[in-house]
Order: C-alpha cells, then structure tokens, then sequence
C-alpha cells in the first residue's frame, strides 16, 4: 500500500512487491536447469526463524525486475530479507536493499475504562441470609490495560481492574451496611477487528475483543450492624486473595474512544465461606 518495503499491519495489503536487482532469473523447474535464481523470505529473528518462498507473478526479459506475492497471514511482526541464490549457491548480501518491515503503526496502545457494574453474587448463601439478596447494583468499575505486545495474531499487555459496592439492607430493629471491594492484576490478550474503509486501503478498527485473568484481592470493609440509639457492632474488615477471569468487547466509536461491556468471574478464597 505504501510502495515501500515497510508493511503496517492496520492496513489492507496483497503482498506484492517490485523487485529491481540483477540476474533475477526465473527459478528452476527442472534438473536440467542450469541458469535460475530461487528466493524466499528470512526473518532476521535468532529463534524460530521464519523461511517463506513467495509466488512469482511475473518476470522481466532482461532479468532486472521481479513481481512476488506473499501471504500477508504469514507474515508476523519483524524484519525480513528477501534473500536471492543463484545456480551455484552464491546468495544476495543482506542489507537495506532487499530488507522488509512488517510492524503495526501504534506500538502500543494504552486502554482505560470506567462505568457501572452490578455484582451477582453465585454461591455461598452468607450474604444472602443476613443481607437479604445477591444482586448489588450500587456499584462501580474500573479497568486499565498496557498493550506493548503486538503480533498478528493478536495483542498481549497487563491490566489492572477494581470495583466498588455498597452493601446495605433494613430489617426490623436493625440495619446493616458496608462496603465489597476487589482489585485484581491481569493478563491480557485481544484480538482486533477492523473493517476496510470505503474506496481505500486504509483500515478502520471497529472492535477489540478480549481475555483477561488475573489474581487480587476481594475485601469486606466497614461491615457492621446498626441498632437503634446509635449502637454499633464491631466492624468487620476482611482482606482475601482471590482470582478473575473474564472477557470484553470493545465498540469503538472514533479512533480513540470506544464503549466496552465485560463480564468477570471472581472466587475469593475465605477461609469460612465459599464466595463467587
């Protein structure tokens, strides 16, 4: 898209490129050659090098220019050569003149999120039967994520992601209140989705879906009972390791902002209760 040898990743690419050099000839299609040129495509990376040979599209009389195609699937971020050897074994120098970049162009992205979120408690019945109910809804989230990974097959980062709910209930002769919080470190990985921009090679990304886990803490702070005349309970202020995991979709409306819905699953390891 670009007619250069650098090929960024946001954008629609058929893999073709004009090469220009010497003695680019045709390759062997039989033992009896003896005149031809083989070609093919080397990361410069030390581990799991990749080698692709790429389809000729077509050649010149002379032997100076040469249409290859490669398929822009295979092609993870890096720095290729395209490495030419003729019928004797002699191969092309490997410097700027036959060197291919494939990267994205943001390098990395940095995600943030905040809005409402409506807690379901799933199993252990405590809360339920001093509480009155499993659905919290005066509550809200938060969620940050660091992407400076980006292959082609998807993206990888850290995160981080808390919640705040307000826990409280009515009961003859007595109330209570307190407060649920989590907070919980994460690994992510996404995978974006973009569309082709009308009458142009361009991209526009529409969607990011996502998976994270992690591991953090759930905690009861200032839980406590309230009686008449101004009479407390102890508070109960419980700090537990717990772990998520969960999932997203991003809609973007522009390039920058987008609208996000989550689900997460948390369990909370406590020592006399089983808490989701």
């Amino acid at each position: 898209v670009s007619r250069s040898s650098t090929i960024f990743l946001e954008e629609m690419n058929n893999g073709i490129f004009n090469i220009s050099g010497k003695n680019l000839f045709k390759v062997r299609e039989s033992p009896a050659d003896t005149v031809f040129t083989s070609y093919v495509l080397e990361s410069q990376k030390k581990l799991n090098p990749i080698h692709l040979v790429p389809k000729i599209l077509e050649y010149d009389d002379r032997y100076r220019h040469l249409k290859i195609q490669f398929d822009i699937n295979e092609l993870e971020t890096g720095t290729y050569n395209l490495v030419a050897t003729d019928a004797s074994g002699l191969k092309s120098m490997l410097d700027k003149k036959n060197e291919i970049t494939v990267k994205f162009k943001k390098r990395f992205d940095f995600d943030v999120s905040g809005g409402y979120t409506c807690p379901v408690i799933l199993y252990d019945n405590t809360i339920n039967e001093y509480l009155g109910s499993k659905i919290w809804p005066l509550s809200l989230a938060a969620r940050m994520s660091f992407i400076p990974f980006k292959e082609s097959f998807g993206y990888f980062g850290l995160g981080f992601t808390g919640s705040y709910t307000r826990m409280a209930a009515s009961f003859a002769g007595y109330d209570i209140e307190g407060n649920l919080i989590t907070g919980h470190v994460l690994a992510v990985y996404q995978i974006p989705i973009r569309k082709r921009i009308k009458n142009s090679a361009h991209t526009r990304h529409i969607m990011t879906l996502e998976l994270h886990g992690g591991a953090g803490i759930t905690a009861f702070s200032e839980l406590k009972f309230l009686f008449p005349h101004g009479i407390e309970s102890p508070v109960l202020n419980s700090t537990n390791l717990s772990v998520l995991a969960g999932g997203a979709v991003q809609l973007y409306l522009s390039n920058r902002l987008y609208s996000e819905v989550a689900l997460d699953y948390i369990s909370a390891f406590i020592s006399d209760m089983a808490f989701g």
